[in-house]
């Protein structure tokens, strides 16, 4: 990635990946601003990578630089109780 871009000043060869999050005003608006292949598309190789490669690929790449363990298996929060169950007491 280069140096980033306000969004307002990026040009129609630049990546247009917002690096931004949230509400912020516009002047604080950056893309990332390096060159993509071809006119007509929006992010650079770099971005495009992050955005679309395929989710197998992420949790490897993640793995390998010793990111977060393995979500632990769903657990149902509620059981549904049985009439049966209930005592008259």
């Amino acid at each position: 990635m280069t140096a980033r871009v306000l969004i307002m000043d990026a040009g129609a060869l630049q990546c247009r990946r917002p690096l931004w999050a949230g509400m912020v005003p516009l002047s604080e608006k950056f893309v990332c601003g390096a060159p993509v292949r071809k006119a007509g598309e929006s992010w650079c190789a770099d971005c495009r990578k992050q955005l679309f490669d395929p989710l197998p690929m992420r949790r490897a790449d993640r793995s390998a630089k010793g990111g977060s363990a393995p979500r632990p298996a769903r657990v149902p929060r509620f059981q549904a109780i049985h009439s049966s169950n209930w005592s008259a007491g």
